[in-house]
């Protein structure tokens, strides 16, 4: 009997050893798994960099045509006053 009590003991551990690696092998990285995220993070970084450049650039860009809208504005502000200024003398 004591046998048939070690045998059942046994088989329980077999199988409570298996599932165990079952979960250990369905969650664990791979040396590939691990190098194609490596490599993921790198064209994350890669097009990040780039978008930082597109972006300053496109900041730039803008506040030179901020600048041209200035100016053209004052100017226009001068032609005014200059006008306003023959009319009512």
């Amino acid at each position: 009997m004591s046998n048939d009590a070690d045998f059942k003991k046994l088989a329980k551990s077999v199988e409570v050893i298996a599932k165990t690696t079952a979960r250990i092998l369905e969650v664990m990285a791979t040396k590939m798994d691990i190098y194609e995220v490596k490599s993921e993070i790198n064209d994350l970084r890669v097009d990040l960099k780039s978008f930082k450049m597109e972006t300053r650039d496109n900041f730039a860009e803008l506040n030179e045509k901020v600048d041209d809208l200035i100016d053209n504005d004052t100017n226009f502000d001068k032609r005014i006053e200059l006008l306003e200024n023959k009319v009512f003398s």
